[in-house]
């Protein structure tokens, strides 16, 4: 049997130029020097797609039953073991 997960490729790091690209696409008129783009631009870039990556193994725990979560009610969700939610129904 082949789970979603076994169907995702695994996380690997972005090659720069890539994520050079994409803030460019997302910030048209964007420019710095390389001190700026390593600050602020790869740093934007790739905390985006480290978000990313985290939102989706989270979703495939939720999916495997090995974490839980708790809507916040501001469109945010709180992760916890799902043992956890076993045993406090709060």
């Amino acid at each position: 049997m082949v789970s979603d997960r076994d169907t995702v490729p695994d996380f690997t790091p972005q090659d720069p130029r890539e994520e050079i690209i994409e803030y460019l696409r997302a910030h048209p008129a964007a420019a710095d020097t390389v001190d700026g783009i390593l600050e602020w631009w790869l740093c934007s870039q790739r905390y985006k797609t480290t978000k990313d990556a985290i939102q989706k193994a989270l979703d495939d725990l939720v999916h495997e039953g090995l974490i839980d979560f708790r809507d916040t009610g501001e469109e945010k969700r709180i992760f916890f073991s799902a043992n956890r939610s076993r045993k406090d129904p709060q």
